[in-house]
């Protein structure tokens, strides 16, 4: 089966904007969950501080006070302990968006460089490998180094064992026999769907 793009260029764009969304999901998630707790641990910190430290005093049976004991738990622990998680959540968001910004970068200039050539890609599947060809670049992955994929929206993402995307099929491409077809190819060698 052969799947062609026939505007390579367009078709890049739109697959790589898709893939950002999703590896992009989990780490604004984390962001987020890191920026809230830090923030309430801080707050309970600040809040809750007399919880942090005890004073016990020691008196004479003529209950003259003798000798007063303060132990302090540094309440500051906890505050720095969320102001550090707080902290960590933002430079993650900057750090996402940083590399949004290059991914993108990288994904324009793939862009061009299919406007340059022949703004066609060529993406080969059979019972043994996936060969992907372009006038720049071509690449055969035999089915066992495969071990997952993904169907989100209009596309089927083929994923290695470390879950690093490698070939990205376009689903409006393919009739129903070929989807059927595609998907007995997966079943067949083992390939598990990931949730969406």
């Amino acid at each position: 089966m052969e799947v062609k793009y026939v505007n390579a260029s367009e078709s890049t764009l739109e697959i790589n904007k898709v893939l950002l969304k999703i590896t992009s999901r989990r780490s604004l998630k984390l962001s987020i969950l890191l920026i809230v707790i830090g923030l309430g641990i801080s707050v309970y910190g600040a809040i809750h501080s007399e919880e942090f430290s005890k004073t016990e005093s020691l008196q004479s049976e003529s209950n003259v006070q003798i000798l007063t004991i303060s132990h302090y738990s540094n309440r500051h622990v906890a505050e720095a302990f969320g102001g550090i998680m707080f902290i960590g959540g933002i430079l993650l968001l900057w750090f996402n968006s940083l590399k949004k910004k290059v991914f993108l970068t990288y994904t324009d200039k793939a862009s061009k460089r299919f406007l340059e050539t022949d703004n066609e890609l060529l993406i080969d599947i059979n019972e043994e490998y996936v060969e992907y060809k372009s006038l720049d670049f071509q690449m055969k992955i035999n089915w066992i180094k495969f071990s997952s994929y993904r169907i989100y929206k209009n596309f089927i993402f083929l994923q290695l064992e470390n879950h690093v995307t490698v070939v990205t099929i376009d689903k409006r491409l393919l009739s129903q026999s070929d989807l059927k077809i595609l998907i007995g190819l997966f079943n067949l060698n083992d390939l598990k769907e990931l949730n969406k």
